[in-house]
């Protein structure tokens, strides 16, 4: 982790930082103001308090306030509790007969509180349990509760054509937990049809996006536009 601190005394005098109770510190020079730390180790997970201090030439010391950070790099643990991998969603199990197509829940467990209840000033990262079907854009919803969460994501199924789903759960630090549920397939009692190549290309993966012809990988555009210069 960086710091930078602001002192007024001369350049090149010594600025240490002293992590927790630490007989080791960590020593940088002031230049112009400032004073800065580049890759200071914090580990394992947890509190540490962070005092700098700081002689002048005349010998005189001054210690700063002490700061404290919480150091998380723990992603958060999760299990998807339905579906299994290998489900067949009948036309019987249609989760929502008021949406066309048919739907299924995805949904997953967890006891991280870190995952759970993350503040609206987030924005749209508060919806920290994701889905997405195949290649496509993950849907999110946030996992609440007190002790544990149980968020669930409502999707419309590929009919007749087996998918992966690919789960992920993300904490307020912004570590990220991910697993895949394979082989999902469903049976509507609406007439079959689906696309089946090229596969859907909606999401990151850009080899399933349509590229220029003149792109070195993934699927191309086998009719590419003309130009033709003419001169005066």
């Amino acid at each position: 982790m960086a710091f930078e601190v602001t002192t007024n005394i001369e350049n090149g005098s010594p600025v240490s930082l002293r992590i927790n109770d630490s007989t080791q510190l960590i020593t940088a020079f002031a230049n112009a103001g400032k004073a800065a730390f580049a890759g200071v180790p914090l580990s394992p997970d947890g509190e540490f308090s962070v005092v700098a201090t700081c002689q002048a030439e005349s010998g005189k010391t001054s210690h700063s306030g002490a700061a404290t950070f919480t150091v998380d790099t723990t992603a958060p643990q999760f299990l998807v509790t339905a579906p299994v991998a290998g489900k067949h969603f009948g036309p019987s199990e249609d989760s929502n007969v008021a949406l066309a197509g048919q739907q299924f829940e995805v949904c997953g467990s967890t006891q991280s509180l870190d995952a759970l209840n993350l503040p609206e000033n987030l924005g749209t990262a508060k919806n920290n349990f994701c889905v997405g079907l195949g290649t496509a854009t993950p849907l999110c919803v946030p996992a609440i509760g007190e002790s544990s969460g149980a968020p669930c994501v409502t999707l419309t199924c590929q009919d007749r054509v087996p998918f992966d789903l690919k789960v992920s759960l993300g904490d307020l630090a912004g570590n990220n937990s991910q697993t895949t549920v394979q082989s999902i397939s469903c049976t509507s009692s609406l007439p079959g049809v689906a696309i089946v190549n090229p596969v859907d290309g909606t999401g990151t993966d850009i080899t399933t996006h349509i590229l220029a012809a003149t792109a070195t990988s993934g699927r191309k555009d086998e009719n590419p536009p003309s130009l033709v210069l003419s001169s005066q």
